[in-house]
């Protein structure tokens, strides 16, 4: 019994539980796991694991696909939480290499489609972009619609109320 309850101290003692060893994923463990979240329909764990990525690997392969990735995400109208905010960051912030035209022209579209849903991103994030210059909207056409539309339910729901 002694033998035990020591083993397990010393498992315990060096970050062990049951005999695994714990490590910290790689970065591209959490791409992996991005994609798994989103095959579940799981979008804010998805985006936790594309900004742990963004951060782990700047400048690589990997962080420009999680920031394809986690962009696309941000704007899908499937999350519940969509956030262009974090979607026109995410594009902004790509960084293309000399052979990834592709690349690129996704980033800018994913950040005109998140000016579109009413992103409104600050100077420093348009100055500081390595996609620089990024694509402007003089009106954001979908901004503009969903606040017409807003307006006019509140119109409907004042028409509705009880006197």
């Amino acid at each position: 019994m002694r033998r035990a309850i020591c083993f397990a101290a010393i498992l315990a003692s060096f970050g062990c539980a049951g005999g695994v060893i714990r490590t910290e994923p790689n970065p591209a463990d959490h791409l992996a796991m991005a994609s798994e979240a989103l095959a579940r329909h799981q979008p804010a764990a998805a985006l936790h694991h594309i900004r742990i990525l963004v951060d782990a690997a700047p400048g690589g392969d990997l962080e420009r696909r999680a920031r394809l990735l986690g962009a696309a995400v941000a704007l899908d109208p499937r999350n519940p939480d969509r956030d262009p905010e974090l979607a026109a960051s995410l594009a902004a912030g790509y960084r293309p290499t000399g052979d990834d035209d592709w690349g690129a022209a996704i980033a800018r579209t994913l950040f005109v489609l998140a000016l579109d849903y009413g992103a409104n991103p600050g100077p420093e994030l348009l100055d500081d972009a390595p996609l620089a210059p990024l694509p402007a909207l003089t009106t954001s056409a979908m901004a503009l619609r969903l606040r017409a539309l807003e307006q006019e339910l509140a119109r409907i729901r004042r028409t509705l109320e009880p006197d």
